[in-house]
């Protein structure tokens, strides 16, 4: 049992939260932002002539399913009128298999292309969207084509344009996506291999990472959740691809330091921003625990000696019951060394922080304990309080609304928070609780 003091007021709470006190990983965190193929991209004038020569093809799919290759001159709308080509048609040169000649990437635009520093107009888009990416490779006729995109959208766009696979060879990321949503966003990566041009489809968005620095790079890539809102408020799984056997692979258990130190802090500070929006907030909970498995399984948190961690604990709380806080502390700390997998431990050292004032190192602990259980309302509450003392009254807040959210008991949870808002000796809690008793809406 622990003691939340408020003012004059105790709450009694049990706490069973987890301790992820490990040594920071040892590999790369860091993202290399995508390039967007900006050095790639063949120029307006030069661009205008190619596609002027007529001797272009791209991959136009017709109601048959089956595809074939058009001029891009001949594009025209579902209505039948011609489609300005220099406007619809970017152009994309990359030297894919070495042999100093760079083969060309037509992509087609739903929306008009604009140039860099070239005002956006409201002009409405042409019906293009049956048309496909195609990769050209120059012959003594003009170009052939050579490869198509396996993916189709409404538009496509360069995501990256980077040797990924240390090959020495720069490899094609490109993006599609569907109208004004980014849904149906998907990502083909374009390599060489043993005198082809060869693909690989990723269903969402990919990022790069380099984690062994290696000069190899990892994609992580990540999958809706599942919730109906918004695509800014999905809750999305990351999966982790290595290169490997002259592709990439699927490789999550290898790298738990990255769901540990990066995707599930991330999704707990998602579900304070969309805290009042249910399925944003509840879908990441299968998602973290998710990601914990793999970081449990790794092995990162091994229990040295769960019994004398029991013992510190519960000199912890006896100490913490006569007033000596600090006393406490150092017996919390101790049970979290020896029992780094006991749920209660971790909690129970962010709050004797708390009670130090110490709060910056009490959130950190919060945030340690909603990793194990991204549902434990008390730690929400407490987390609410600290994140109110600091000035962030909206996160405060969303952090109230979870904790009331995930209470066993939702009306005792709203009166608690009443209480909070009433009785609390900082004017920012009882600021932050009145917000969220006010606007807890039980249907969020």
């Amino acid at each position: 049992m622990e003691n939340l003091k408020r003012g004059f007021w105790v709450i009694v709470f049990l706490i069973l939260l987890v301790n992820i006190t490990s040594a920071a990983g040892k590999i790369n965190l860091k993202e290399y932002p995508a390039n967007s193929g900006t050095a790639y991209r063949v120029p307006r004038d030069e661009r205008y002539k190619l596609l002027e020569k007529g001797k272009l093809f791209i991959w136009k799919e017709n109601e048959s399913g089956k595809g074939n290759y058009v001029n891009p001159a001949a594009i025209k709308d579902e209505k039948g009128n011609k489609v300005d080509i220099k406007k619809y048609i970017d152009i994309y040169a990359v030297d894919l298999n070495g042999d100093k000649v760079k083969e060309l990437f037509l992509l087609p635009a739903m929306y008009p292309i604009y140039e860099e520093n070239e005002a956006y107009s409201d002009e409405w888009y042409y019906d293009i969207y049956n048309y496909r990416a195609t990769i050209l490779q120059k012959s003594n006729q003009g170009y052939k084509p050579l490869k198509v995109a396996s993916i189709g959208g409404d538009y496509s766009y360069v995501i990256d344009v980077r040797d990924l696979n240390k090959d020495g060879l720069p490899d094609f990321l490109l993006g599609t996506g569907a109208g004004a949503s980014s849904y149906n966003d998907i990502v083909e990566m374009f390599y060489y291999d043993k005198g082809t041009i060869k693909s690989q489809v990723f269903e969402q968005w990919v990022r790069l990472y380099d984690f062994n620095s290696d000069g190899i790079y990892e994609l992580v890539v990540s999958y809706p959740g599942g919730t109906n809102s918004a695509h800014a408020y999905w809750a999305p799984w990351l999966d982790i691809w290595e290169w490997k056997n002259k592709k990439y692979v699927m490789t999550d258990d290898k790298y738990p330091e990255y769901y540990e130190k990066i995707y599930i802090p991330q999704q707990i500070e998602r579900m304070i921003e969309y805290a009042d929006m249910a399925s944003a907030v509840t879908d990441r909970v299968p998602l973290i625990e998710k990601a914990w498995k793999i970081v449990i399984k790794s092995g990162l948190y091994k229990i040295k000696d769960k019994e004398k961690g029991k013992i510190e604990n519960k000199k912890g709380i006896d100490s913490l019951n006569k007033g000596n806080t600090e006393e406490a502390l150092k017996h919390f700390k101790k049970a979290a060394e020896f029992s780094p997998g006991d749920p209660e431990f971790v909690n129970n050292t962010g709050y004797a922080y708390e009670l130090l004032e110490a709060y910056e190192t009490a959130m950190e602990w919060y945030f340690k304990t909603l990793a194990s259980d991204p549902s434990r309302a008390v730690a929400w509450y407490n987390l609410g309080c600290c994140k109110a003392i600091k000035g962030k009254k909206e996160e405060a807040t969303g952090c109230f609304y979870n904790y009331i959210r995930f209470a066993p008991h939702e009306g005792e949870a709203k009166k608690a928070i009443k209480e909070l808002s009433l009785k609390d000796k900082s004017k920012a809690v009882r600021e932050a609780a009145k917000a969220a008793y006010e606007g807890y809406n039980s249907e969020m």
